[in-house]
């Protein structure tokens, strides 16, 4: 009987311990978080930004969202834990610090559409044509301007959200090649330090991480490849084209996956059901459909320039105008995608993790930096999955070099005036790093096809 209570003893103490080790998480978290609101709340209040008390309650409510996967993490121990809350804690307090500017974009467009808003019932405002973004993130504006408080930072505090998303997601992808809690950590930490991650919401309030988060949700779930994964997948994607005509830019990936079984054709179904779902809303209030997929005709014709600050091919060409390249234009664009699935197709059995994330990021920067009309924040999720790429091999750290530096270029140009160099530089060198790892992506996926294939004949025969 002693023998039978020590060994229960024994089986309850791991139990017991992580037990103990969670309410020490939780309570770290919780007393961060409490230090973090005193924090922004004085800083606010130092720097004049309108509601600080409100900003600190809720920024604060960023920072413990951001601590939860190591709060959920049953081997964290104490030590690691507050290293993630003090590495965490800067990198939100950094968005809080960039609150108080006001873009162009914003007094020109989202505090006009706020003001249109607020004069209309909410009913109103769902069947009338307000902006040019699509409806779902339009939701999030009429939400907006039903509260008394600082429109500028709301509309920033829901692109740190999914700045965290990202961060997550980017966390996930690099867990499932490794559990060393110090490269999950760093995966983490650099998506939410990526200067074009950081600007994009917090500084100019912008929406791209919105679109972004979800697509890099969709690339876990293609990785992972788990039962019902694929579904998830495609949950996703539909999810992020909801908010963004952009997320096109990962839609390579979903085809590859279902290339590969990854995605199986009846999770297809979910892509058209989750977009519906999208426009529900507005349809129930009376818009009407053909006004509501409308926003993405509009976007895509909106600007009449080749390249609008994007370091694409078309910057090469210097300022002109779409009408003479139009139809040259998308026809290579086109066709440059058509070519990568098609042998993306021939070669689909050499995919596994590492051709898979190379594909995503591959299709992240080749679509923007062939397709005109492209804005200068358009290489977003290319910056995004070109850390997952380096996290995955360190000996492509010139990946995210370029590509990050390429769309900070722009960035410092529109803030500052001043670019790190051309624009026609930035354009050589992302079609030389293109060139560079479609050669070798290919290679690669050849070889890997091959291996499979004579392995699965030697064992037929």
């Amino acid at each position: 009987m002693l023998q039978k209570n020590a060994q229960a003893g024994d089986a309850c103490a791991p139990c017991k311990l992580g037990t103990c080790n969670l309410l020490l998480r939780i309570g770290l978290s919780l007393l961060a978080t409490v230090v973090f609101c005193m924090t922004v709340c004085y800083t606010s209040y130092e720097t004049m930004i309108p509601d600080y008390l409100w900003t600190a309650l809720i920024f604060s409510g960023v920072y413990l969202t951001a601590l939860l996967p190591f709060v959920c993490d049953r081997k964290l121990k104490l030590g690691p834990m507050t290293v993630a809350a003090l590495l965490t804690a800067a990198l939100i307090f950094a968005r809080v610090c960039l609150l108080h500017y006001e873009s162009n974009d914003y007094r020109a467009f989202l505090s006009d559409w706020l003001g249109q808003m607020r004069q209309l019932t909410a009913v109103e405002v769902m069947r009338t044509p307000i902006g040019d973004y699509n409806m779902p993130y339009l939701y999030l504006l009429l939400g907006i301007s039903r509260t008394p408080l600082d429109s500028l930072m709301l509309i920033k505090t829901i692109s740190c959200v999914f700045d965290v998303l990202a961060a997550f997601f980017v966390m996930k992808c690099v867990g499932l090649r490794t559990q060393r809690f110090a490269l999950r950590l760093t995966a983490y930490a650099l998506t939410l330090a990526l200067p074009t991650v950081l600007l994009n919401g917090a500084y100019w309030g912008q929406c791209d991480s919105m679109f972004a988060a979800l697509c890099l949700g969709m690339l876990y779930f293609v990785l992972r490849a788990k039962r019902n994964d694929g579904r998830w997948a495609c949950i996703l994607w539909a999810a992020a084209f909801s908010f963004k005509l952009q997320a096109i830019f990962a839609l390579p990936l979903l085809i590859i996956a279902l290339f590969v079984k990854r995605v199986k054709l009846r999770h297809l179904l979910w892509l058209p059901a989750v977009f519906f779902a999208g426009l529900l809303p507005a349809l129930i209030c009376g818009r009407h459909f053909l006004d509501c997929i409308g926003i993405y005709f509009s976007q895509a014709s909106q600007y009449p320039y080749m390249s609008l600050n994007l370091p694409s091919i078309w910057s090469l060409l210097g300022v002109v105008k779409f009408e003479p390249f139009n139809l040259f234009a998308i026809f290579l664009a086109g066709a440059a995608v058509l070519t990568f699935l098609y042998l993306c197709w021939e070669y689909r059995h050499g995919f596994d993790q590492k051709t898979l994330l190379l594909a995503f990021f591959l299709g992240a920067l080749l679509i923007p930096y062939l397709l005109p009309r492209m804005h200068d924040r358009y290489f977003y999720l290319a910056d995004l999955a070109a850390l997952a790429v380096f996290l995955d091999c360190p000996k492509k750290w010139y990946v995210p070099l370029i590509t990050v530096l390429s769309s900070y270029s722009v960035y410092r140009a529109y803030s500052m005036g001043i670019m790190l160099f051309e624009m026609e530089t930035w354009a050589v060198a992302l079609l030389v790093l293109l060139t560079v790892l479609l050669k070798e992506f290919f290679t690669t996926l050849k070889q890997k096809h091959q291996a499979v294939t004579a392995t699965t004949e030697q064992a037929d025969a």
